[in-house]
């Protein structure tokens, strides 16, 4: 784990330069996330919270709240205990995404979401299943890179993201989209009441490298609404026409 990117300091500073906390500074399909869930629950699990971000904007939307936040980076998780020491309704804990799930045991979140994670785990389609089908009780939120192509791109050689230099890399994970949807419909059925994905194109940032013959990739914010014994999920679907 000492050579992961998220763990370098370049990403604390990076962190710290993307610390948006104002409802007008979410991205368009942040907002379109957020705003219409965080109204309908009472408890959050922002899994790669980093400094604690979102927290503000969660509690403009709902001062109700009570927010939990993982992150692995330990000094991130400490200048979030820091910045909120005061905010009585919310917690911070360092937390490998990979052990969440049993760090958790049998404890649920009406909402849970991950922003910038599951793109650089191998295994995400594994943890959304997981804490979706044992942790959500209402809403899973989170977003992913795809792009139309046959595979997973799970590849080092293909694209990749680093801080510092590029000998400390972590996998840049582009989805299948088709892929994803059958992932959806086979691994998750019966559990999903409601699947909305809205998309657009991006260039990548100057910390991810992705092969020239790799497709362009585009960006999706997704939102997994918990339901029983549901016999087809609804979908809305709104992505770039690429």
């Amino acid at each position: 784990m000492k050579n992961d990117a998220w763990l370098n300091k370049k990403f604390i500073e990076r962190a710290k330069e993307l610390n948006r906390i104002g409802l007008f500074n979410l991205y368009p399909t942040e907002s379109w996330a957020l705003l219409p869930t965080i109204n309908e629950c009472n408890s959050i699990l922002d899994i790669g919270c980093a400094d604690g971000n979102k927290l503000p904007i969660c509690r403009k939307i709902n001062k109700k709240i009570n927010y939990t936040g993982f992150d692995l980076n330990p000094e991130l998780i400490k200048i979030a205990k820091k910045k909120y020491k005061k905010d009585l309704k919310s917690n911070f804990y360092v937390n490998d995404i990979n052990e969440i799930h049993n760090n958790l045991k049998f404890k649920k979140f009406d909402l849970i979401m991950s922003w910038a994670v599951f793109y650089s785990i191998n295994n995400y389609k594994d943890l959304i299943k997981k804490l979706f089908i044992n942790h959500t009780k209402k809403f899973l939120i989170f977003d992913l890179r795809f792009s139309q192509i046959r595979n997973d791109i799970i590849d080092l050689k293909k694209s990749y993201t680093f801080y510092e230099n590029e000998n400390n890399k972590s996998p840049y994970i582009i989805s299948s989209y088709r892929k994803f949807i059958k992932f959806l419909r086979v691994d998750l059925k019966g559990h999903i009441k409601n699947a909305y994905i809205s998309g657009y194109c991006f260039n990548p940032s100057k910390n991810v490298w992705i092969r020239k013959d790799i497709k362009k990739p585009f960006i999706c914010s997704i939102v997994l609404e918990r339901g029983k014994n549901i016999r087809k999920i609804n979908f809305t679907e709104k992505i770039p026409n690429v």
